[in-house]
């Protein structure tokens, strides 16, 4: 990634795919029913992935047109069996995460020191005002919260920049796991500080899974700063922990049902880890997959996948594998494995942050969360990429 410009303009995509939901709120432009910002974005993504084309492996330009080629058959396919008052070209915009992260992907494989350390100086800002956001929200005081149109009367989650409670944490989970997981450079004392600003962030949302990953981030500073001769001891120490929290909040439920935050995770404790709600729109998703053999092969129609009150959703694989076909996923998935030079990239950070995207799309709509899969992607290659990073440093 030679160019100064092409540089400036991902890193504004980022801050403008991060403030999209507040841009639109401000100034809406629609296109055939489509969003002028989403259109823009795409055109400018592919305007510089088409730039530097000669630049990736052929090998993952062949495959990556095989997959562009496989999604046009499965949209025609769907568009006879399930006519969509979308249309067919509206259907293909709205597949973004399946044209897009093979694109990030291939576009970051590129980024060099100059780019990782403007990133970092750009999340760290992102981070900060996105707690300061939810602090005002707590303190009950002016703030940025785009709940949305559908959201209950009196919605006490705090839904933020992005306009949902769950992206909104699990973007801020996502950017202090690439801080943490990406540098060599910040000291024990500045992780802990990044973790703190992160969890602030992600409190007033409820969301357990950014609780969750906010935790796991927490325990890599600790275990990683460790001595090794410590390391055996904190793997001792650290089931214990579990267990008595598991215990003082067992015997202590009425009254931390009445703090919020702890109330998710309470009713997750009672319902031994299981989200009743969830678990129907789970069900509901492999019903319909197993049921059918060309809903398995194609994808179910929209009205099938709504039942009552349920609807699929909250688990990005399965609601991906009903719009496009359970076939079609799985070679998705390996098309990104084959593009992300996954073997060669391998190592226990990475291991980490693979672990954390994939608690985060099997519990959440992440793949339709834009400023998600480009973080993501720019997050991948950031963290696999740590080492050769500090070994050009002069």
């Amino acid at each position: 990634m030679n160019s100064y410009r092409e540089k400036n303009i991902l890193l504004a995509l980022l801050i403008i795919t991060s403030f999209n939901k507040l841009f639109f709120s401000w100034l809406s432009i629609s296109i055939l029913g489509i969003s002028f910002y989403l259109i823009l974005f795409i055109v400018t993504i592919f305007s510089i992935f088409l730039s530097k084309i000669k630049a990736y492996r052929k090998s993952d330009i062949y495959i990556y047109l095989v997959l562009i080629v496989s999604l046009f058959f499965v949209k025609f396919s769907r568009d006879i069996l399930y006519p969509s008052s979308r249309g067919y070209i509206s259907e293909i915009l709205y597949s973004f995460p399946i044209y897009l992260i093979p694109v990030f992907l291939l576009i970051f494989s590129k980024i060099d020191k100059e780019f990782i350390k403007r990133l970092r100086t750009i999340l760290l800002w992102l981070l900060i005002i996105q707690a300061f956001l939810a602090t005002m929200f707590m303190l009950h005081l002016p703030t940025v919260n785009l709940i949305g149109e559908n959201a209950p009367i009196n919605y006490i989650r705090y839904a933020g920049i992005m306009g949902a409670a769950n992206m909104n944490s699990d973007f801020n989970a996502l950017i202090v796991s690439i801080l943490i997981l990406g540098s060599s450079n910040y000291s024990f004392t500045q992780k802990v500080l990044i973790v703190m600003i992160g969890g602030i962030s992600v409190v007033p949302s409820f969301s357990r899974t950014a609780m969750g990953i906010i935790l796991m981030i927490f325990v890599y500073i600790i275990f990683t700063t460790l001595k090794r001769k410590l390391r055996v001891l904190f793997w001792i120490i650290l089931p214990i922990f579990i267990l008595l929290s598991y215990v003082v909040i067992r015997s202590n439920m009425e009254t931390l049902q009445e703090v919020r935050s702890f109330s998710r995770i309470t009713t997750t404790i009672e319902n031994k880890g299981l989200d009743p709600n969830r678990e129907a729109k789970n069900q509901l998703a492999y019903s319909l997959l197993t049921d059918n053999l060309s809903y398995f092969v194609f994808g179910a129609p929209v009205k099938k996948q709504i039942d009552g009150s349920i609807s699929v959703s909250d688990n990005s694989v399965l609601q991906n594998s009903l719009v496009n076909g359970a076939p079609f996923m799985i070679f998705f998935f390996l098309v990104i494995i084959k593009i992300s030079n996954l073997r060669v990239q391998i190592n226990s950070d990475v291991i980490l942050y693979l672990l954390i995207i994939t608690l985060t799309v099997f519990v959440n709509n992440a793949l339709y969360w834009m400023p998600w899969i480009y973080l993501v992607s720019i997050g991948y290659w950031s963290i696999s990429n740590k080492g050769k990073m500090r070994l050009n440093v002069t």
